[in-house]
């Protein structure tokens, strides 16, 4: 998603060979990551009829193994990043061999240490658009920063799909921004070292990666499975750690 004024500021004046070089080599990077990453790599483990780990999920949804029901649902996130991210990085080779420096999308998600970082590096046209047209307005309005951030996210999630998983996914993930908003200002308040900067706060950014991905991996579940019932099965047998049958 591309301002108006993004997009003017965005013109190139001088095509120099250079600039179709990287366009060029943008474009080759995308379909390498679009057919080899996603199709031949994660697609055939995730999708593969009968054998691929999305068809034994959802065969046994709540019976599957913990680990295994993670790595499946850490796929579907990498073949939903790598995807769309591969999308991106055509559109923004070929603006640049049109003339066009399109916004960047992506900034490294997978590696931000809590889902407030990773929303502000992930499908970034999006989400600041929404920061932007929803979440500002909202906040303003109301003083209210849970209501906003859960107005941004339904904004989100429904601009997808106007449909009860993507209003699933949305609650999901606004109620993990809310839950950082608050640790955030409560960790900066009381225990110092585990604010931005901390010592404990850098010892422990492992972590809160990988907790921040298995998150965000999670929530993936209620849009990659279209049934819904079979999708909440899913979603709790994971966040109960594989207790829930």
């Amino acid at each position: 998603i591309e301002s108006m004024e993004g997009f003017k500021e965005g013109r190139i004046e001088n095509l120099t060979p250079e600039v179709y070089t990287t366009g060029i080599t943008r474009i080759f990077w995308g379909l390498f990551k679009k057919v080899v990453i996603v199709q031949w790599l994660i697609a055939e483990q995730l999708m593969t009829p009968y054998q691929g780990l999305l068809d034994q999920v959802l065969a046994d949804p709540t019976g599957i193994a913990f680990p295994k029901l993670a790595t499946c649902l850490v796929l579907c996130l990498l073949y939903a990043y790598v995807d769309l991210s591969a999308y991106t990085d055509i559109a923004i080779g070929l603006g640049n061999c049109m003339g066009r420096n399109i916004c960047e999308n992506f900034s490294w998600p997978l590696f931000r240490r809590n889902i407030g970082e990773f929303w502000r590096c992930y499908h970034m046209s999006l989400s600041g658009w929404c920061q932007r047209h929803v979440f500002t307005p909202v906040l303003m309005a109301g003083r209210n920063t849970p209501l906003a951030i859960i107005a941004a996210f339904m904004t989100m999630g429904l601009w997808h799909h106007l449909n009860l998983n993507w209003a699933t996914w949305a609650a999901h993930h606004s109620l993990g921004v809310i839950w950082i908003y608050y640790i955030s200002q409560l960790t900066a308040e009381k225990v110092p070292t585990l604010a931005d900067g901390g010592k404990l706060h850098k010892a422990l950014t492992p972590l809160a990666v990988a907790l921040t991905v298995l998150y965000v991996a999670g929530g993936i579940s209620v849009v990659f499975i279209s049934d819904m019932n079979t999708a909440i099965e899913v979603y709790l047998r994971f966040f109960s750690l594989g207790l829930l049958s």
